[in-house]
Formats: C-alpha cells, structure tokens, sequence
C-alpha cells in the first residue's frame, strides 16, 4: 500500500475507527465502502493486483465519509452522487475562505479538498444539500454546496423570484472530518 493510498477495506476500517462504530456495524461500513468502490462513486481507484483490488487516494476517504452519511439516511446513491457532483464546483467569488489563502492568491482545488482544508485550519465548514423551489426563471431541483461559517454568499432564491428552500440537510464538516484530519491527515 503506498503511504496516502487505501484500498475500500482499509477505508472501511479507517471510518469506523474515526467514526467509533461498534463491532457490529463495522462490517456493513466495510460492505458500503466496497460497494461504492465497486460502482465506481469512489474516484481516482488504481488496481494493485489481479483480483482487481483498487487502491484510492486519501480525498476519496473523506468522500467516502460523506456517501456513508447519506447512505445511512437512505438517501439514493444517484441522488447522493449528483448532490456530491455539484458540490465539487467550489469557486467563490467574493468571500472566500482564508484556508484557501496562498502566496501571490488562493487555491481552490474542488469543493471536498476545500472543506478538508478548511476544516483542518479550524474553519468551520459544512455541506449543505437544499430542495429547492421552481421560480420565475428556474425550476425546482437539488442544490447542494460547501460553505464555511464566515461565508458571505447572496442568496439567489430571492433574485430569482422563488420562496427559499424548506427541505435542508446539513452536515457538519468538523464532526465528520475531525477525527478523520487526526488519523489521515490533509488530502494534497
């Protein structure tokens, strides 16, 4: 296994450990994470034997981290893939985080690796996931985004013309990651 890469199992094992699961749901945690592996929600997998094991960079731990929670909601996989998707286009405009801070500028490399980031310099991030209403110009749908608790963005639903969102799932970045951040470390 090479330093920050982890096959499905060693994910599985490494977010029951973070997570404190009991012994009894540490095997369904591990089934979860295979599967993901299997119907490839998990990215950027390199197969290191015959068997076509896959090992995974450290990012696709936290994201792993993220699908268990919907999963555990029984959310649809579909549903939590799109949410997920839409969430990775992070690029505020205005506000932006003071983690994403570099020399000569900022550097926001997707919305995942922007959270841990964030959540690693005590920021505190969370992921938002919101049912939102047609309106005037644009029709009823998922919205889903990253956002940290200095985040100053506009809200939209007003300009335009629709009643905000009354279905909200929230997830709390520094709870899911923290223990994470210990163990693993920051994604590169």
């Amino acid at each position: 296994m090479a330093e920050n890469r982890f096959t499905a199992t060693q994910i599985g094992d490494i977010l029951a450990d973070a997570l404190e699961y009991s012994d009894e749901s540490r095997s369904n945690l591990r089934h979860r994470v295979r599967y993901l592996a299997k119907k490839h929600h998990l990215l950027n997998g390199c197969k290191i034997d015959e068997r076509g094991t896959l090992e995974f960079p450290k990012s696709e731990v936290y994201r792993a981290a993220l699908y268990c929670e919907f999963l555990g909601l029984s959310m649809d996989i579909k549903v939590a893939a799109q949410a997920l998707q839409q969430a990775e286009d992070f690029k505020p405009f205005l506000n932006k985080p003071e983690s994403a801070r570099v020399d000569g500028g900022w550097n926001f490399s997707g919305g995942l690796s922007s959270a841990v980031r964030g959540v690693g310099a005590g920021e505190k991030w969370k992921l938002v996931i919101l049912l939102q209403r047609s309106g005037h110009s644009t029709e009823a749908g998922l919205k889903s985004f990253y956002t940290w608790e200095n985040d100053r963005s506009t809200d939209v639903d007003a300009i335009l013309g629709r009643e905000g969102a009354s279905t909200a799932l929230d997830i709390d970045l520094c709870s899911l990651f923290g223990s994470l951040l210990h163990r693993i470390g920051q994604v590169e």
